[in-house]
């Protein structure tokens, strides 16, 4: 018989690879908000009750259309939060030139045949601009994908699932059941790929009506909700084509990163307040004249790229159904999401928030898979390793999951990870490369560019100094940078919170 999701809990969300939702068997939903009846669907509530919206007998499931999905804590409220875009100003300046930095003094209220309107010197006060410009949100580099939520027991698992794989870059979850999301190609015609052909067809294939097709390539890239006219992407409809063409909101179109202006500002000290009328003369200082004014300003700093805090995960999408017993498929070193307050079954599901656990025992399928075998040592592993009889599980706490970049030094993509050899480890003894590492949030410098409105002189006009008079700004060749502000404190997209599990041991039931 075809595998069944039955030890999958109810309330899971994972991603499904195809714009045709017709396609999901019995079981799974769109997580598009609507409402369910507590009555008639007790196992989901008791999963994920209220968290996402209801009351009485009616409660919501999540709205993840135009959403990234985050991992509660260390900051990040409970599960099914929706969560607001925030953009840290990541050492982000603005350079302007001839800012005046010193000043010298001249005769009050001379003027004569040759006076110049001179810039006053700003002794006491900073004046603030606001930035503006920049792309119309702050996000990382995306895919669209559905995300589904299972709503009943004893249901098939979805060919087409996408899911991300906690286990080291050296291990894979079982072919052909679950095909690496490498872009790699496949007869369309095979028993074993067939299935999976009939849901996603070539939409991730660069050469349309081929006998092969691909399946997704998600290197270096994160998961977006499709936003389905919600609105949550204010370019859903300026997404770059997917691999076969399509273009719009449609699954596989693909996005740069976005950096907003956000509450950017900048404060400049001794901004130029106004000007006086200044004696020209034939020897004195280089002071600031009112003439030549611009408005010239360029920026700096920054990041590579927009991105928020994640850890590095494989992803997998499922093609087959397979008649394994008790397993239903879904491997050893899975992750899920989930939107709610529930627990999945402890005998083989565990929080994945870098516990540290003994690799013996009911632990010993997971340590498995999350040792590196290319280690010169036996002490490394993907998410972590305290000690000799312990390592750590995935620490997705506060975290996105980003697909594992495996391309090789010096291979660049608009959409892969340009910082993927410079991440850390998520523990000690863990991988600073690949699959369990982690990345602090970033801010890069927006697609569209940022934009200050002021203008300022930069002529330069020598004038006689003096013992009383007004005090005039002096004239400074010098690019002066000045730091963006902001309350914001890390980078982050619009979301929902979920609370993540990992699959640890096989076996277990709902």
């Amino acid at each position: 018989m075809p595998s069944s999701a039955g030890n999958l809990p109810v309330g899971t969300i994972i991603a499904f690879a195809a714009d045709d939702t017709t396609k999901l068997p019995t079981g799974w939903a769109v997580c598009n908000g609507a409402q369910f009846s507590k009555t008639a669907n007790a196992d989901l509530f008791n999963m994920i009750g209220y968290s996402n919206g209801g009351s009485d007998d009616l409660f919501n499931l999540p709205d993840l259309r135009g959403q990234f999905i985050r991992g509660t804590g260390d900051g990040v409220a409970v599960p099914g939060t929706s969560l607001s875009p925030t953009t840290a100003a990541s050492n982000l300046k603005a350079n302007l030139y001839y800012m005046p930095s010193t000043y010298h003094h001249v005769t009050g209220g001379a003027i004569g045949p040759a006076s110049r309107d001179m810039i006053l010197w700003n002794s006491n006060t900073t004046q603030s601009f606001t930035v503006s410009g920049g792309d119309s949100e702050t996000r990382p580099v995306n895919v669209y994908f559905h995300y589904i939520i299972k709503t009943a027991n004893e249901v098939l698992m979805p060919v087409g699932a996408v899911i991300p794989y906690a286990g080291s870059d050296d291990y894979s979850p079982d072919e052909p059941t679950w095909l690496a999301c490498n872009g790699n190609s496949y007869k369309s015609a095979l028993s074993n790929y067939k299935n999976l052909f009939a849901v996603i067809a070539h939409r991730f294939t660069d050469t349309v009506g081929a006998a092969n097709f691909q399946v997704p390539n998600l290197t270096g890239i994160f998961i977006r909700g499709l936003d389905s006219g919600r609105g949550k992407d204010p370019d859903a409809q300026k997404r770059e084509a997917a691999p076969d063409g399509t273009t719009g909101a449609h699954v596989g179109t693909l996005q740069k990163y976005g950096t907003s202006a956000a509450d950017f500002k900048i404060t400049i000290p001794h901004f130029p307040p106004g000007r006086t009328l200044g004696a020209f003369a034939v020897q004195g200082n280089d002071n600031l004249h009112d003439a030549n004014r611009t408005s010239t300003v360029s920026f700096s700093g920054g990041v590579s790229q927009s991105r928020p805090k994640n850890a590095s995960v494989q992803f997998y999408i499922h093609a087959l159904h397979d008649d394994k017993s008790p397993s239903d498929g879904f491997p050893v070193g899975g992750i899920i999401a989930v939107p709610g307050s529930g627990t999945p079954d402890p005998a083989i599901w565990a929080v994945a928030d870098g516990t540290a656990v003994p690799r013996a025992g009911q632990y010993a399928e997971l340590w498995a898979i999350t040792t590196l075998s290319s280690s010169t040592t036996t002490t490394t592993t993907a998410w972590g390793n305290p000690d000799e009889l312990t390592f750590n599980l995935p620490n997705l706490t506060g975290r996105c999951l980003r697909a594992t970049d495996t391309r090789n030094m010096g291979v660049e993509d608009t959409y892969g990870d340009p910082d993927r050899f410079v991440r850390t480890a998520a523990a000690p003894g863990g991988t600073a490369v690949g699959t369990g590492s982690v990345q602090d949030s970033g801010t890069g410098r927006p697609q569209n560019a940022f934009n200050v409105d002021f203008d300022y002189p930069t002529d330069v006009v020598a004038n006689a100094a003096a013992v009383a008079g007004v005090d005039i700004s002096d004239f400074n060749t010098a690019t002066q940078s000045f730091a963006f502000q902001t309350s914001a404190t890390e980078t982050s997209p619009t979301g929902v919170s979920v609370r993540f599990f990992v699959k640890y041991a096989s076996g277990g039931s709902d």
